[in-house]
């Protein structure tokens, strides 16, 4: 799968939302790998909804694509609020929160999207991480080249 043509769909996607927030949008893009196209889109599509819901109107959002022998890598830079680092090693829990009080205010933000991008990333053999400093977040997904995708395994599920 070449990995900067949907890059490149995604952020003709993200257009539209991006324009409306006066959000402009850049990228540089160049990788192949091999994977669940769907999948690696919408882990993407998470770091990059989430990458324009925080930047400020009037700044970017940079997306950059690069491949070595091994691996390639996807970076989603905003602008921003930056995350503390005592809570960057937590951010892709499910429904984790920086401030819990913005739960009830940000409804359409269930706290999933981080932990869904992880679960996707690990299942292609791949790693993610943010750093934050400075007044901008970097989501960093490197993902290898020829890995055969893995399914999760299933978990069980407890009634109530």
């Amino acid at each position: 799968m070449e990995l900067h043509t949907e890059v490149e769909q995604l952020l003709a996607f993200y257009e539209a939302l991006a324009r409306d927030r006066g959000v402009g949008l850049a990228q540089s893009v160049v990788a192949t790998v091999s994977g669940d196209r769907l999948m690696i889109q919408r882990a993407l599509s998470n770091l990059l909804s989430s990458a324009i819901r925080l930047t400020p109107a009037g700044r970017e959002v940079a997306v950059a694509v690069a491949e070595d022998v091994e691996s390639a890598t996807v970076s989603v830079t905003n602008p921003g609020p930056e995350i503390p680092a005592r809570h960057l090693s937590r951010i892709f829990e499910r429904s984790y929160r920086i401030d819990p009080s913005r739960r009830e205010v940000e409804a359409d933000h269930a706290g999933l999207g981080l932990a869904i991008a992880r679960s996707i990333v690990e299942m292609h053999g791949g790693g993610i991480r943010a750093e934050s400093s400075a007044g901008e977040t970097c989501f960093i997904v490197t993902l290898p080249r020829g890995h055969t995708v893995r399914a999760a395994p299933l978990r069980a599920v407890r009634s109530v």
